[in-house]
């Protein structure tokens, strides 16, 4: 069963490592030790690993968004993403909730559609070629 909870500084090491893999570098680092520190960042473990994370923060128009979120590719569809994304549903202050993904990420995309988000709008000229599009999931 996959368990999530608030991410502490025990915790950095591992949603590195996890980070790392995915994206084959530390650049994230400072990111993950600051959201771990104030609070804005959760865990997924599986039994004793440590198998994902998010990062929530409320820097899109004072509304919660889910900045960062990584499964370790082993662990991947084995709803992971979905157990963290609950979490932060259930815990989100507001009455939406928004997030983002490449267009050309259709599995994220997938889940999202999956779960109930709803496309908001696109954000171009991010990353090269590869709009971000924006969705929200209504919660209250």
């Amino acid at each position: 069963m996959i368990h999530v909870e608030r991410a502490t500084e025990e915790d950095i090491n591992a949603m590195c490592l996890i980070d790392r893999h995915t994206i084959g570098d530390d650049t994230r680092f400072a990111k993950i030790a600051h959201a771990v520190g104030h609070r804005q960042a959760l865990i997924a473990k599986l039994g004793w690993d440590k198998v994902g994370f998010a990062i929530l923060n409320r820097h899109f128009f004072d509304y919660t968004f889910i900045e960062l979120l990584v499964v370790h590719s082993d662990y991947r569809r084995q709803g992971v993403a979905s157990a963290l994304m609950t979490y932060a549903e259930k815990t989100c202050p507001d009455d939406r909730l928004f997030t983002s993904t490449n267009q050309s990420n259709t599995a994220m995309q997938a889940l999202l559609n999956k779960r109930g988000y709803i496309h908001s709008g696109t954000v171009a000229h991010l990353d090269e070629s590869d709009p971000k599009w924006i969705y929200v999931k209504f919660l209250k």
